[in-house]
């Protein structure tokens, strides 16, 4: 299929300084992928671009520019922003040419004589631009430099990343505020109850059964201080408005005596009903073994019978905020990882 071409000669500028030069290219309604930036073994700097028009048609355009002898090759680099294109062509260290500064020297006159040195500058302008203008474009030999067209890709990934990570920064910081801030600013009343507690004896060991229809396992804990005192207690809420929380709880006190034993001693929470089972001493036959089994009951210290936890809501939420920074240090390494390749 055969295209129809319309030949355009776009506008540009040629602005030189003393680390680098840049050119002005006014390509409006082109876009990144339809431009081409080459610069050939030869030293030619050729600018081109094809976009499709109506009709089928398309519009095209290509230029040859010699950039000065002392500029860095490998470091030009171009950027299209708002319909132009910015070409960077950087120079060595080396000292200018003696055409350059006194190109530069005319373009640093007084306003009364800027126009008579501004067609000296577009004529060095255009002896410099137009000696190889409609000069073929070795295929073989020629080197493209467009990185500098990526540079706002990767700004983009790198603004993308900061939102998104000071985005759930900003998550994290409210689901915290959410749970904790009511809850210190909220009032706490408490309602104690009297729970029913049955008896079970037996020749090897004693049951309790603590009636407590409504508690769960980790709202309930199981204490024997050192004094021989077996504490139960527990907390539950009932009952949670927008500026008051009513909470349930009781608090159950036995003495325990030197018949049972008391490391032995163990809880079981059911159906609702706290099931806490006692055995006694085994009798026997020489005193001085009674006596070492007092002496081992009297010296247990504190209480060894922890069994049930207290807070289950309290780990979940650590384990939320946990998992949440997991979240955005790994996802701050990725992003960072992407910006510096």
């Amino acid at each position: 299929m055969s295209h129809s071409y319309q030949d355009v000669e776009p506008e540009f500028q040629y602005h030189k300084g003393e680390t680098h030069d840049i050119i002005e290219f006014q390509v409006k309604d082109f876009r990144k992928d339809q431009l081409r930036v080459h610069f050939s073994s030869k030293g030619v700097l050729t600018v081109s671009g094809e976009r499709p028009h109506e009709g089928g048609k398309k519009i095209r355009f290509r230029k040859d520019i010699n950039p000065p002898k002392d500029c860095e090759p490998n470091e030009i680099h171009a950027k299209l922003r708002s319909g132009v294109l910015f070409i960077t062509i950087p120079k060595k260290d080396a000292p200018q040419p003696p055409q350059q500064d006194s190109l530069k020297q005319v373009q640093q006159q007084d306003n009364g004589k800027l126009k008579q040195g501004g067609s000296s500058s577009e004529e060095a302008k255009g002896a410099m631009a137009t000696p190889n203008e409609n000069a073929a474009m070795p295929k073989t030999e020629s080197k493209s430099f467009i990185s500098g067209l990526e540079m706002e890709k990767k700004t983009a990934i790198k603004v993308v990343a900061n939102v998104a990570v000071v985005s759930l920064v900003f998550v994290v910081l409210f689901y915290v505020y959410k749970i904790y801030a009511p809850v210190a600013s909220k009032e706490t009343s408490y309602e104690d109850f009297e729970p029913l507690c049955k008896w079970r004896r037996d020749q090897n060991c004693d049951k309790l059964e603590v009636h407590l229809q409504g508690f769960k396992r980790q709202q309930l804990k199981v204490q024997i201080h050192s004094s021989g005192i077996l504490e139960i207690s527990g907390e539950r809420l009932m009952e949670e408005g927008k500026s008051k929380r009513i909470i349930s709880r009781f608090r159950k006190e036995f003495p325990v005596s030197e018949d049972y034993q008391r490391t032995q001693i163990h809880a079981k929470f059911y159906n609702g009903i706290l099931h806490l089972v006692m055995p006694k001493q085994i009798p026997t036959i020489s005193a001085a073994g009674d006596e070492n089994n007092d002496g081992k009951a009297s010296s247990s210290g504190t209480s060894c019978l922890t069994c049930l936890m207290k807070n289950k809501n309290m780990a979940l939420e650590i384990m939320i905020l946990a998992i949440s920074l997991a979240i955005v240090g790994a996802y701050v390494k990725k992003y960072c990882q992407c910006s510096l390749q």
